[in-house]
């Protein structure tokens, strides 16, 4: 590499490193070992004055062919069998011409869950050996698990930026702690930190296509816009279309590198109305025939065997046929809800892929297309019109969701597909994201380079998302360097995939994976493969491993452990040897709901006093007081001079889950709004008029006493979530003016936390965004206990 491709900062490290070894004398001149610090012999001819002096300027090497550009597209929550190319009936023209252009695997896998494959994805590494077993929110105190990608790993932006590239994101990217993703940093997580010249897109696992709570420019926050059209997953195209016009306008020949993130089909389901209505009535036949349907597909078009059969019910799925008229109905309309989605996907990949096209660039570039993990169960059985019910242990039923049924995919809701139709988007799999099944880690992959595959079809090939990078740095010849501005650099993990690219019938050449998620292991092993699934609340060691022989056994329905016990026991111990070797332990086998509780940001966050001011800027989620398991106070100091100025005082959240203390209709207000089950305390006088202190204060029930209780009405399954119960109150001065109990605390929300109003969009109905309070503000004071 050229000493002037480098980038500044790598350039101080190499002086730093090689100037001391020249002034020692490392090694004769031309000795193993020895290095050659000078910059080329200046060739020209200094004098006094420029005009009589002769340059000598650096020609950069020539380059005798262009190196592709390269773009890789990664759905989110998108199913093994969501697209036509892989047995669905939803309309994907543009990625069922990539794939007829190009090739598809069908035994590619990822690790289950987001953070951990996006990790995986840009570094050739497996995700706990970077730190990321899990997802990006918390960190745990572990190596793997620390919730952003280690340093001792460089990422595919970044080597591609030493070598020239300009590097792009758009999207979702989620490789950032919780605690990192404020206007303050630190920015080192963030995607420009981590090799990307440009970044347009949130930082957090999920936003709503309508109003996203925070989007990033570089390392800003912006406001989202102000536009009843406007669409994240269209907008994302469109920031990802204009990075590359701002790069040709100025630079015809660099080659780029764009990782494209949408975020969709992730939750919440937002859709455009002609995007969903397209698919009205198409489901009401169930998800048994579509399954049934898309496995056909998949046979026929060669991606799975004769033979294969459609594994068992996930756990809570029941027969299309046994559900009651309303459940057909409500279900049906969140899958053509889910499909509108899907669809439109495809609609922004064909778009990026035409302007490609259109401005000659597309004969030369790598496209790869693929998901992070399989269709989301995350809602439990009935699906959601809001989503955050279930994340607040109060999963959804099918009267609650016909609530709202004309306004799924609309900015009201928030909305998720119910179970049986997650296993449908992994058809012919069992299970789902969040398992080291097949419904959780096999997912579309195809990829596109009209330049340099002429084989295209079917690959049968097993791979993972760590072969991703090493397949592209063949294909570009580039070889990692052992540091990478002053850091040591472990080597990439993975195994290429470029000899399958010509050669469809090639051996396969990576034999082994491993697999853990929240304690469901796995691990892949010449063609058998050992699984165990936890359930929800059990440890993972208690967990029986299954057995499956997947050279004949395509969807992971016959069992054979307890034909090959032995077989069983030699795989288990290389789960173990590689458990070991990459930071899988200490396995976290504690439920989804319960896993906060044992990272830093639950652990070391005590009581505290936190004061704001009107006007600050919104206060990250996070980042503000973490209010459960806390009694605590509100306090606002307000004045006021006349009855007609009210507004908001303190607000955290969104229209589905947040809580807000206002003043409306002269009367101080408090709504907690848990997922659309919503407290409210009114003030039974008015407030004053002039200085005034207003106050909303939570006492917790004492732990030992909620225990108690819920040992002796419910037993050992008493809700965990009891303990966190209490009572709410509201006060003017030293009066108190309202009081309720409050059963359930508020965990699950996206919009940070204001002062003086409410933005983006209100917690209550009771007032539109942003309701600025229009007395004098001078503080809000939290204070918990």
């Amino acid at each position: 590499m050229a000493w002037w491709t480098l980038r500044p900062a790598t350039r101080i490290s190499l002086v730093l490193v090689l100037f001391p070894l020249a002034l020692a004398g490392c090694g004769e001149p031309g000795a193993p070992g020895s290095v050659a610090a000078s910059e080329p012999a200046f060739r020209g001819e200094i004098e006094s004055s420029i005009r009589n002096s002769k340059p000598d300027f650096h020609e950069a090497p020539a380059v005798t062919a262009p190196r592709p550009n390269i773009v890789i597209a990664l759905a989110d929550d998108l199913g093994f069998s969501d697209i036509g190319s892989y047995g669905s009936e939803i309309e994907t023209p543009n990625l069922d011409a990539l794939a007829a252009g190009g090739i598809r695997y069908s035994h590619f896998t990822v690790t289950a869950i987001c953070s951990s494959t996006r990790a995986a994805l840009l570094t050739g590494r497996n995700h706990h050996s970077v730190g990321t077993g899990w997802l990006a929110e918390w960190d745990f105190g572990f190596p793997g698990y620390r919730g952003e990608m280690s340093h001792d790993a460089i990422t595919l932006a970044e080597i591609l930026q030493e070598n020239g590239y300009s590097t792009y994101m758009v999207g979702k990217w989620h490789l950032t702690n919780a605690e990192h993703r404020s206007r303050i940093g630190p920015f080192d997580s963030w995607p420009t930190g981590r090799g990307f010249d440009r970044y347009w897109g949130f930082l957090d696992g999920e936003t709503s296509q309508w109003k996203p709570h925070a989007l990033i420019r570089g390392n800003e926050i912006i406001p989202t816009p102000d536009d009843p059209h406007f669409y994240l997953p269209d907008a994302l195209t469109d920031e990802a279309i204009q990075m590359i016009e701002d790069l040709r306008a100025h630079d015809a020949d660099r080659p780029f590198f764009l990782y494209y993130a949408p975020g969709a089909p992730h939750a919440p389901h937002h859709t455009k109305r002609k995007d969903r209505e397209k698919y009205l009535g198409k489901y009401a036949r169930g998800w048994d025939r579509i399954r049934e349907q898309r496995l056909g597909s998949q046979i026929r078009m060669g991606l799975a065997p004769a033979e294969t059969r459609l594994a068992a019910y996930t756990p809570g799925v029941v027969p299309w046929e046994t559900l009651s008229d309303d459940q057909k109905k409500m279900y049906a309309r969140l899958q053509e809800n889910y499909a509108g989605f899907v669809d439109n996907l495809d609609q922004n990949v064909g778009r990026l892929i035409a302007h490609l096209q259109a401005i000659g660039e597309w004969e030369n570039t790598i496209f790869i297309f693929l998901s992070d993990n399989g269709g989301s169960a995350e809602v439990s059985i009935e699906g959601s019109s809001n989503a955050l019910r279930y994340f607040h242990r109060r999963p959804s039923t099918t009267a609650q969701n016909l609530e709202d049924f004309d306004a799924i995919g609309d900015v009201t809701t928030h909305p998720h597909y119910p179970r049986g139709w997650m296993q449908a988007s992994n058809t012919p799999f069992i299970h789902s994201k969040r398992t080291s099944h097949g419904g959780g880690v096999r997912v579309p992959l195809i990829i596109s380079w009209p330049r340099g595959i002429e084989q295209h079809g079917i690959r049968h090939q097993f791979h993972h998302i760590t072969d991703i990078m090493p397949t592209l740095m063949e294909i570009l010849e580039i070889v990692l360097p052992r540091e990478y501005e002053g850091r040591a650099i472990k080597p990439m993990e993975g195994t290429s995939m470029v000899y399958s690219f010509d050669a469809p019938d090639a051996e396969g050449r990576k034999a082994e994976q491993y697999y853990e998620i929240e304690g469901r292991r796995a691990y892949y092993d010449n063609g058998w493969k050992i699984i165990s699934y936890r359930e929800p609340g059990q440890k993972f060691d208690e967990a029986p491993w299954e057995l499956y022989n997947l050279a004949e056994d395509f969807s992971e329905s016959n069992d054979l452990a307890a034909e090959y016990p032995e077989k069983v026991e030699s795989i288990e111990k290389k789960w173990w040897e590689a458990a070991r070797t990459y930071h899988v332990l200490p396995i976290i086998d504690v439920p989804l709901l319960e896993r906060p509780m044992y990272t830093r940001h639950w652990l070391e966050r005590g009581p505290g006093h936190f004061e704001y001011r009107p006007g600050m800027s919104t206060i990250q989620r996070f980042k503000g007081p973490i209010l459960p398991n806390h009694s605590f106070t509100i306090t606002a100091t307000i004045d006021r001079g006349d009855e007609s100025q009210e507004g908001v005082l303190a607000a955290l959240g969104d229209s589905y889950s947040g809580y807000t203390l206002y003043i409306k209709d002269n009367r101080l207000r408090f709504e907690l709004n848990v997922a659309y089950e919503v407290k409210k305390l009114v003030s039974n006088i008015e407030v004053p008029i002039g200085p005034v202190t207003v106050q909303y204060r939570f006492e917790k029930v004492p732990t030992a006493l909620a225990v108690a209780k819920g040992l002796f009405s419910e037993g050992l399954d008493f809700d965990r979530l009891a303990v966190l119960g209490g009572t709410g109150s509201l006060w003017i001065g030293d009066q108190k003016v309202a009081e309720t109990e409050i059963d359930q605390p508020l965990f699950a929300v996206w919009e940070g936390l204001d002062i003086g109003r409410d933005l983006l969009t209100p917690v209550s109905p009771e007032y539109s965004s942003p309701f600025t309070f229009t007395g004098e503000l001078h503080r809000v004071v939290y204070d918990l206990e």
